[in-house]
């Protein structure tokens, strides 16, 4: 027996009933490393596959179980280090299966980069078991509000009726746009966790310094470390109006963080250069959980106009 919804099962037997079938309705799931809160997804209908946190004996389910706010406030005294597990193929199964049920007839499905995390072979294993729904799976090379940008914009396209292969293209492109810098507080909850390693360039890295980090092809990749946090924050402005200048021109920009106080400085050091509207969210528990406590700032390059010929 075929696992994909009875809707896909066939095509159309004529033109006739190609032209009765109804418009296009793509829904749009990411999974919690987007940092795309609970209750904003439901508002704007994405459905969000929450990863697992594993933090004093239990599993969580991320922004269901335990939210960011709750998270930090735990952190400091979780032993050992929190980890993470991926969402799993049942998780998506059901999400896409959720989707098709409440009237979609396509996915676009936008997730965390393979790099980091088995999310995307988890969601793809349930789009083959769905064969032939019209599931589409991305790997945004991305983490955390470093999708943001995306998810969103695939959610806008999805309810003005756009159809799936327009919002795929309008997604791989703002991707591809996107910039993140991320400024680790301290080293030390990578050093407890032993991910140290991970992070290309950071081996070897004084345990007081600041890392500033990027992501390169998917993969984190350290720019810098500061001495003082004041200076790591500053920097961090300061490498986002470098990225700003370089492209011409910037899209979007938005900051996230572990807490009120650091978001809001952040915000305020940006503010002094950028008039635009400034995004902000808070760095979930998926994120802070292999980081421990950041602040990062995501900006999408202002698009090219195209070439005239």
């Amino acid at each position: 027996m075929s696992g994909y919804p009875e809707q896909f099962s066939s095509p159309p037997s004529s033109p006739e009933s190609a032209q009765r079938q109804p418009p296009a309705r793509v829904r749009i799931v990411t999974d919690s490393a987007s940092d795309i809160l609970q209750s904003h997804a439901h508002a704007i209908g994405i459905i969000v596959v929450p990863n697992r946190i594993v933090m004093d004996g239990h599993i969580l389910r991320d922004g269901i179980d335990i939210s960011a706010a709750q998270f930090y406030a735990r952190l400091p005294r979780a032993r050992p280090a929190p980890y993470t597990e991926p969402a799993s193929p049942a998780d998506f199964y059901q999400a896409y299966e959720t989707a098709f049920a409440q009237g979609a007839t396509a996915i676009v499905s936008i997730h965390v980069s393979n790099q980091f995390s088995q999310v995307v072979r988890h969601a793809t294993v349930a789009r083959d078991y769905l064969a032939p729904a019209p599931i589409h799976i991305i790997d945004s090379l991305q983490l955390g509000i470093g999708m943001w940008p995306a998810v969103i914009e695939a959610s806008r396209l999805a309810h003005l009726g756009a159809p799936v292969q327009a919002i795929h293209e309008r997604v791989t492109s703002l991707l591809a746009r996107t910039h993140v810098f991320v400024m680790v507080e301290s080293l030390e909850p990578l050093r407890r966790s032993g991910r140290i390693s991970r992070v290309r360039g950071l081996v070897g890295a004084l345990i007081d310094a600041h890392p500033i980090l990027t992501l390169d092809h998917g993969e984190a990749r350290l720019v810098e470390t500061v001495r003082s946090r004041r200076r790591a924050v500053l920097r961090l402005g300061e490498l986002a109006r470098e990225v700003a200048r370089s492209v011409g021109g910037v899209e979007s920009l938005l900051i996230c963080g572990t807490s009120i106080e650091s978001i809001a400085e952040m915000e305020t050091l940006l503010a002094m250069k950028y008039e635009g509207m400034i995004r902000k969210t808070w760095l979930g528990p998926t994120i802070g959980a292999n980081l421990g406590p950041a602040i990062a700032v995501a900006l999408v390059a202002a698009e090219s106009p195209p070439s005239r010929p």
